[in-house]
């Protein structure tokens, strides 16, 4: 353009007319421009991601929404990012309502890598909130597509992770269809509820599930001995999944853990409240103990609750550490207490957490050196954590009471609970609750071996 030469040659006859500097300025000039379309895409993916509302409303403004919305390396559009989110926030699923309103018809029925719709995606990581606002723009095409991965519609996705405020969603929305569809290992909604042992779920995908003939029936009816026992069984599974990956929550308030300043054997000491995000973007909630004025770096114990705990398990610590010239950081690991999370995962996520935090406090200037102290899963954890070469290393870890191996306190868990379980049905329980807690908290249980971590710690 403004060469003066015909705009209409083709490429290669264009370039034969120019010079091998003009030619070099022109690829450099398509380089940056390429680098820059680039950036802004990854721009918009960051402030999805980020939950900045402002910077999606400044990027869309006078632009042409597909400009900015294209897949980024893993086939996610904005769309998929924001359904990613599990648990938004509310500047979140202002963003969510934003794109829904901007972006063009066509990113609904998009798939990333994997085969998945941003519905799908939203239906995989629980977020009742954006499939609400997905749902009315995805076709029935979307509504019964399969993934690639497993065969796996959105409904099927939402049973997986034992969504079951996006299960009721879809029950209500879906056409019948979409029931009686089976995934990669030949189950149907229904049957993978059963599967993995969600009352919940089952009582919900029963009412619109394909309804059987009347030989079916009349079979059925001579086996309902045997289906009270299945429901029993799924009765078991649901109680051993929730022990370990979803264990009553415990509920505090700021002012249990204390005040904000106080004297202790006449010293001033401060709590302060900090958050950290994970690498899920899960923010992460803990209280840091420490003097007014330290005078320097100092010793930090950073302390790891158990599954069923919170921050609230260091109070008994602090009294004793504090006047030692030690502080103490305290906090909720995602899925407890005040944290953002589902699920806990016994020690495989929770690393994550634990690294976050560490990292955070080093970032500070203000810790010499860390020391770690758990208890159960908190145990589990720091011990994980320490086997995973981190950038910081903990001088000290005191272990109490951790799991040598997460598979066997499940045996243990489901044999303590064989009055529901036949004896001959405990290894098939087993089996499925490990499969189930791999769909539900995307991690395997047979990977938390707290005794091969030890051999790796240094």
């Amino acid at each position: 353009q403004g060469s003066g030469l015909p705009q209409g040659l083709p490429n290669e006859e264009w370039l034969n007319h120019v010079s091998s500097a003009e030619a070099q300025d022109i690829s450099i000039s398509l380089v940056c421009n390429a680098s820059h379309a680039a950036n802004e895409e990854l721009t918009l993916h960051q402030a999805c991601r980020d939950g900045d509302s402002n910077k999606v409303k400044s990027l869309l403004n006078g632009r042409t929404p597909i400009e900015l919305c294209g897949p980024s390396s893993d086939g996610y559009t904005p769309l998929h990012v924001i359904a990613a989110i599990g648990d938004p926030s509310a500047s979140h699923l202002e963003i969510a309502q934003t794109l829904v309103q901007h972006v063009p018809s066509d990113l609904f029925t998009a798939t990333d890598d994997e085969g998945n719709t941003p519905l799908h995606v939203a239906c995989m990581s629980g977020s009742a909130e954006v499939a609400t606002l997905l749902l009315p723009h995805s076709p029935q095409s979307v509504l019964l597509l399969k993934n690639t991965t497993q065969g796996a519609t959105p409904l099927h996705l939402a049973v997986y992770g034992s969504h079951v405020k996006v299960v009721s969603l879809l029950a209500a929305a879906l056409p019948d269809e979409a029931f009686g569809l089976a995934d990669d290992e030949d189950h149907t909604p229904l049957q993978s509820a059963v599967e993995i042992g969600d009352v919940k779920m089952i009582k919900l995908l029963k009412a619109r599930s394909p309804k059987r003939s009347k030989a079916a029936s009349a079979r059925a009816d001579s086996r309902k001995g045997k289906e009270k026992d299945k429901w029993a069984i799924a009765k078991a599974w649901d109680e051993v999944i929730n022990l370990i990956i979803r264990p009553k929550r415990h509920q505090y308030s700021l002012t249990d853990i204390g005040p904000t300043k106080f004297t202790l054997h006449g010293k001033v000491y401060i709590r302060e409240d900090v958050t950290v995000v994970n690498p899920r973007g899960l923010k992460v909630y803990g209280s840091w103990f420490q003097p007014i004025n330290p005078g320097g770096p100092m010793a930090c114990v950073v302390t790891c609750h158990g599954n069923a705990g919170s921050r609230c398990f260091a109070l008994d610590m602090i009294r004793h550490l504090l006047p030692c010239d030690i502080s103490v950081f305290c906090f909720d690991f995602s899925g407890s207490g005040l944290s953002e999370g589902e699920y806990v995962s016994l020690g495989y996520y929770e690393k994550y957490d634990l690294e976050a935090v560490i990292n955070h406090l080093d970032s500070t200037k203000k810790v010499s050196r860390f020391g770690l102290w758990g208890r159960s899963m908190g145990a589990a954890t720091a011990i994980m954590y320490a086997a995973s070469n981190p950038r910081v290393t903990p001088c000290a870890i005191c272990a109490d009471s951790p799991f040598a191996s997460l598979y066997k306190v499940m045996v243990e868990l489901v044999k303590s609970r064989k009055k529901w379980i036949p004896e001959a049905a405990v290894k098939l329980a087993i089996r499925q609750i490990r499969k189930s807690i791999k769909r539900r908290a995307g991690f395997d249980i047979k990977q938390l071996n707290t005794f091969e971590y030890s051999r790796r710690c240094k």
